[in-house]
């Protein structure tokens, strides 16, 4: 007679021959668990990846440790000849216990897990500003190829909350040039969001701003990218903004029918000033035929009716007069 029970993973169940079978059972049940796993960890880094925030130092670490080693950056393997081993020694068999011991190093700390975890821990508690000093002087040259590494960006992002006006005025000057493709990068888009927010003067400012403004656009409609953006949007002022509603003005339909464009520009209308979200508003209203027919411009649209403008309560109406006059001619 035929018996077959389904029932928990792991119990014993009846087969066709009558008899008792639990090593299939244990086999299907490893099966399940490393499929359920897999999918897992798989969701958690997807859900990390184009999430809008970003990693504030060892909680990403993991995620960092299953996947540096494809992102062709960084060292996926923490027991690198530079780097220290899962129980906090280095290659030489050393516990690392005090900063000096990282000397002359830093770099290849910086993109182990281990490592990496280490300097940030003395950099949250130094008191004197030596520990600083000493990573800022290890890493700036290189500090462009930490910020995508899917380690060092976390060391990149504590560094520049510790260090002093000038040296992260100097640490901005090393990246500018780079600012575009760091900020498109998975990892680099953390770091330079981080960047922005501890902007602390005008020049500072002004070195970020000259770095994006020839591609506000390209940045708006990638994946990372637009992330950086909205940062800029909102912390900075309106003033140092102009740069993003310009562009964004200029290149209207092709921001607002994208699907991270539309959500850049809603971004825009709430953080811009009455006389930027006009200029947005201008735009919308020249080419509302075309938005309100797109799957995401169509959003924007809705998104400018109840603002208190005369465009919004005149000209809009007029232009789907228009086309319904001419449609029914």
């Amino acid at each position: 007679m035929l018996i077959t029970l389904y029932p928990g993973r792991g119990k014993h169940y009846q087969t066709r021959n009558g008899r008792g079978n639990t090593g299939n059972s244990q086999s299907r049940d490893q099966k399940y668990n490393n499929n359920h796993n897999n999918h897992r960890s798989h969701s958690n880094s997807n859900d990390r990846n184009v999430d809008n925030s970003y990693g504030n130092g060892h909680g990403g670490h993991d995620s960092a440790d299953k996947n540096g080693g494809m992102n062709g950056s960084g060292n996926g393997n923490s027991n690198s000849n530079n780097g220290v081993g899962r129980d906090g020694r280095d290659a030489q068999g050393s516990r690392l216990t005090h900063i000096d011991q990282c000397r002359g190093r830093v770099y290849s700390l910086c993109k182990d897990q281990y490592g990496c975890r280490f300097l940030q821990k003395q950099l949250d508690e130094e008191t004197d500003g030596s520990v600083t000093e000493l990573i800022f002087e290890e890493t700036r040259e290189r500090f462009v190829d930490l910020m995508t590494d899917p380690f060092g960006n976390y060391l990149c992002q504590k560094l520049l909350e510790h260090c002093t006006d000038e040296q992260r005025l100097a640490l901005i000057e090393v990246i500018a040039g780079d600012l575009v493709s760091i900020s498109k990068n998975m990892h680099g888009t953390r770091a330079v969001q981080t960047t922005i927010e501890h902007l602390c003067t005008q020049e500072h400012v002004q070195l970020i701003v000259a770095s994006l403004k020839s591609s506000v656009v390209q940045l708006i409609q990638d994946l990372n990218g637009n992330h950086v953006i909205q940062r800029c949007l909102h912390c900075l002022t309106s003033k140092d903004n102009q740069f993003i509603y310009d562009a964004v003005a200029s290149h209207c339909v092709d921001v607002a029918t994208h699907r991270h464009g539309c959500c850049v520009f809603q971004r825009c209308i709430d953080h811009g000033s009455d006389a930027q979200k006009l200029q947005l508003v201008r735009e919308i209203t020249e080419n509302t035929l075309k938005l309100v027919r797109d799957p995401y411009g169509n959003y924007v649209v809705q998104y400018v009716l109840d603002l208190p403008f005369k465009e919004v309560r005149t000209l809009l109406p007029k232009k789907f007069k228009v086309r319904l006059g001419s449609s029914l001619i």
